[in-house]
């Protein structure tokens, strides 16, 4: 897999490796340049206007024309983004039946309550260089919350 389409509704692709031009990203789309990883690409041709949808949402404008399969630029994209709001709405969980699992072991500990418990990994992939920062803040408030921040005396 070349690419990733982050939400069914986006009408455009993240790049996962640098990709050559005329690398077929989905049937009958062939990138239209070289595209470097991380970078995105057009499922289909947008005029100047359109909406660019990534996560679902509009995240751009296309400012000129770009074709299907062409790389996704500063020059041709300009920042858009749909308004912030807060939704009011009564979310309910229902738990998975896991009764097929009930007398499986797995690779974790018992805790004293009778509770069980596993090592947590966290992978995060920020598919945009701006996340980093915000990746960083999050690892840093982890590391501290779980008591494995080290000591920062001039933080005040």
């Amino acid at each position: 897999m070349a690419t990733l389409r982050v939400h069914p509704r986006d009408n455009v692709l993240v790049s996962l490796s640098t990709l050559v031009k005329g690398t077929q990203v989905v049937t009958g789309i062939r990138t239209q340049s070289r595209i470097p990883a991380k970078h995105k690409i057009t499922t289909h041709a947008l005029e100047a206007g359109d909406a660019v949808i990534m996560y679902g949402v509009c995240v751009g404008r296309a400012t000129a024309a770009i074709p299907a399969g062409g790389l996704l630029t500063i020059r041709n994209v300009a920042h858009d983004a749909v308004p912030y709001a807060i939704r009011k709405s009564n979310y309910r969980w229902d738990p998975p039946d896991v009764t097929q699992w009930r007398d499986r072991e797995f690779l974790g500990y018992r805790r004293s309550d009778g509770q069980v418990g596993t090592a947590n990994h966290w992978l995060v992939l920020p598919l945009v260089f701006c996340e980093n920062h915000n990746v960083e803040v999050l690892r840093s408030a982890f590391e501290h919350e779980l008591g494995y921040g080290t000591a920062a005396p001039y933080r005040q």
